[in-house]
């Protein structure tokens, strides 16, 4: 039978909360700041929090009595995370199970969710690829390595790590509004071009996106190029016209030919 539970016990808000939401627009800049500063560190330690409720869940297996098939249906499904979020807090959240300490670090910002979420995808393809597996140990001190690092960053870090072989498969998909999702590997040399002509189109292109990049850089070579050979279609020389000859000096030109490869024989006496 399906379980479900009443959603009414909910605690709402705090009511200091709610106050501080309505006169936002009364505080002076550095108390905004400071706000927001305090509200991050509270967010921080609620998902250290639902993390350790998510463990729990895990556990007890809460999910099958629901109906859901697993952890990750329950998460979307009942609780309303999209599923990348629901893969991130997941896998966190078992590497927790593992490395007590991460929800600390969690909480005090010096380790993320995407960062344990890629730390989880290599490990289930070093596995793959490898037969490779850590030992909790191991996973603690390669987390370590990773504190204070961007996600870059830490991509590169565990690509060396476990000398995972470059993906090179270029992938083209059609969407239903007929867009159309790429998926390709670019080197380290032309990222960085890429990157600069990003950079050099931000004043024409404020924030804009690697796909809108590609595309003005696409289109003004079009145009560039359209241009050129619309300008040396112009610039030929049409060929000169032949002027027709005249009847009379034709049938002349024709006499003279004639007699030129036909010289008449001169008569003997």
């Amino acid at each position: 039978m399906t379980q479900k539970f009443n959603s009414t016990e909910v605690a709402q808000a705090p009511q200091s909360l709610q106050s501080v939401c309505e006169n936002l627009s009364k505080l002076k800049n550095e108390e905004l700041h400071c706000e927001l500063k305090n509200r991050v560190a509270e967010e921080r330690k609620l998902t250290h929090q639902i993390l350790q409720i998510i463990i729990e869940i895990d556990l007890r297996k809460l999910y099958l009595p629901m109906a859901c098939s697993s952890l990750f249906d329950y998460l979307v499904n009942e609780i309303g995370y999209t599923p990348a979020s629901a893969q991130r807090r997941i896998d966190t959240a078992r590497m927790m199970q593992q490395v007590p300490e991460l929800g600390n670090k969690i909480e005090n910002g010096t380790l993320k969710l995407t960062q344990v979420a890629q730390v989880q995808q290599v490990l289930r393809l070093a596995k793959k690829e490898n037969k490779t597996q850590l030992l909790p140990s191991e996973k603690r001190d390669l987390l370590a390595r990773l504190e204070n690092k961007t996600g870059p960053e830490s991509e590169l870090i565990l690509a060396k790590e476990f000398n995972l072989s470059p993906q090179t498969q270029f992938k083209q998909k059609i969407q239903k509004d007929e867009s159309v999702r790429i998926e390709l590997t670019l080197s380290k040399e032309q990222m960085e071009s890429l990157n600069r002509a990003k950079e050099l189109l931000s004043h024409a292109l404020p924030g804009a996106t690697f796909a809108e990049v590609i595309t003005s850089l696409a289109q003004r070579y079009v145009k560039q190029r359209t241009a050129v050979r619309t300008s040396i279609k112009n610039h030929k020389s049409p060929s000169p016209a032949r002027s027709p000859i005249p009847r009379r000096k034709s049938k002349a030109l024709r006499i003279s030919l004639g007699n030129r490869f036909h010289p008449r024989s001169k008569k003997s006496f």
